[in-house]
């Protein structure tokens, strides 16, 4: 999918990752990672990759972290996290969204399938970012218990 998006090179996430970058790149590593996971298994995998005086923006809020160790990590490495772009960055988004230039990919999943959902993500089966779709019965259900709840607490005042 990858190289449909117009990358040069196509490297398959997972323990070989920063190896095969490191191929490509004939030993030097990559200049600028951009974790959007955050994850511990991804984050070691993005400081493995990196060159001297690489950078790795750190933009998924996964929980994990990137332990610090002066002689592990290359040379000169930064570390930054994401600032959101601001207001002026999201409106030059959205135009971009609204003049079809950028696909979103999404792998849609019935709220009942949430231990699937996150199994596909667990193992590097999603295309997209997974969204949770509850169903209509199931959005009546939780407004008709928070209905209750709140006839209750105001019932008892």
């Amino acid at each position: 999918m990858a190289r449909e998006y117009g990358a040069d090179h196509a490297v398959s996430s997972g323990p070989g990752a920063s190896d095969d970058i490191r191929e490509i790149t004939r030993g030097v590593g990559a200049r600028f990672v951009l974790d959007c996971v955050g994850i511990d298994a991804t984050l070691a995998t993005a400081v493995a990759a990196l060159s001297w005086g690489g950078r790795l923006a750190m933009v998924g809020a996964g929980g994990g972290s990137v332990p610090f160790d002066f002689f592990k990590e290359p040379p000169g490495a930064q570390l930054v996290t994401s600032l959101n772009g601001g207001s002026v960055a999201l409106m030059e988004v959205v135009e971009m969204a609204a003049l079809g230039r950028i696909k979103i990919l999404v792998d849609r999943y019935p709220l009942s399938a949430a231990k699937q959902a996150y199994d596909d993500f667990e193992h590097g089966r999603l295309i997209g970012r997974a969204v949770l779709i509850p169903t209509a019965t199931q959005v009546a259900d939780e407004d008709a218990t928070a209905s209750s709840s709140i006839a209750a607490t105001t019932a008892g005042a």
